[in-house]
């Protein structure tokens, strides 16, 4: 004999709340303090993601491999970045490069080694863009991604990801990823510095989810030219109280909301110029016009969309101050 609800289904709602319902419930009370000014939101973002004031001078470092490819020359390098962490990276240059050439830090999602894969973004922006770019793996991604022990590895299931593992593990400690990662970046930043080769001002570009690090590391490195974020999140509220969401675990810190969000810290970046380019949603669709209205008073920041097969490239391209591609039509004063 079976059995049914008054409603006809197996289960009902006895009107209760659900984990959804009750964080959306408290996310409607969390209310950001507005701050004080550039320096204040700077010391908001360290003390949020436990990242230390002083960096010191340029990091450690070496370069490991050069390889000559058409067009341009691909260096693999590494450098310390704080206890004993060694980040690897590459650095491409442009054959015609010259003390103009704008020069680039990208943050993206994938390993640093397959961003520079043939004819890849990275490669595209140095070939058909004419920038020098380098690119990096921060802490627990790519090459810096931790390794279990083969004898324990029935202990960590594969249905999380070592990032989310490590995520977990650095927020019991009190020091999440994020900040260790944003870290990484700054000092890849000095390292570029550090480099004869390396002339003016540094630019960064966020690739997708993590393209955070690089907004992170603009408010915090007053001597960044200017940040561009490509389908990137638009803000943390979204994300708390959306039903579903695709974006990583590992972009998250305890206490975030409280003390800003997305739009606040490109707001830090000023007066420097901040380049959104296919925001995202929760869900990692085409944000549009919700990015437009979240970023609308943030007067240093500009929200682009690439429609009808615009190469995103030669929008980065021409905001960055390269050669671009040839028709061009975009003007972006950094």
């Amino acid at each position: 004999m079976g059995f049914v609800t008054p409603t006809g289904f197996v289960t009902t709602s006895f009107g209760g709340e659900s984990a959804l319902s009750l964080t959306r419930q408290m996310a409607a009370t969390v209310r950001t303090s507005p701050a004080s000014g550039a320096d204040d939101m700077r010391q908001r973002i360290r003390t949020v993601l436990g990242i230390e004031t002083s960096r010191g001078g340029a990091p450690a470092s070496r370069v490991l491999a050069t390889i000559r490819k058409p067009g341009y020359r691909a260096e693999q390098f590494e450098f310390t970045s704080n206890q004993e962490i060694r980040i690897p990276g590459w650095l491409l240059t442009p054959d015609t490069s010259g003390s103009s050439t704008p020069t680039v830090l990208y943050v993206g999602e994938a390993a640093a080694s397959s961003s520079v894969a043939e004819d890849g973004f990275v490669e595209r922006l140095v070939t058909n863009g004419g920038c020098r770019v380098a690119t990096i793996d921060v802490r627990g991604r790519g090459d810096c991604a931790i390794a279990y022990p083969q004898r324990g590895r029935f202990y960590f299931s594969d249905r999380v990801s070592d990032e989310a593992y490590l995520t977990w593990f650095s927020l019991i400690l009190g020091r999440p990823l994020l900040g260790g990662q944003v870290y990484d970046t700054l000092r890849a930043l000095d390292y570029l510095r550090s480099r004869p080769d390396v002339s003016g001002a540094v630019s960064l570009v966020g690739d997708g989810p993590h393209g955070v690090i690089a907004l992170y590391a603009a408010a915090l490195d007053e001597r960044v030219r200017g940040v561009a974020l490509r389908q990137t999140v638009t803000d943390y509220r979204s994300l708390a109280v959306a039903e579903r969401y695709t974006q990583p675990f590992g972009i998250y810190a305890y206490g975030l909301l409280g003390e800003f969000d997305l739009p606040e810290v490109a707001g830090a970046v000023a007066p420097r110029s901040v380049l959104l380019l296919n925001l995202s949603t929760p869900l990692g669709e085409p944000a549009g016009a919700a990015a437009r209205e979240r970023y609308r008073g943030v007067p240093n920041a500009r929200v682009e969309e690439a429609v009808g097969g615009e190469d995103t490239v030669q929008i980065l391209a021409a905001w960055l101050g390269g050669k671009g591609v040839p028709g061009a039509s975009y003007q972006f004063p950094l």
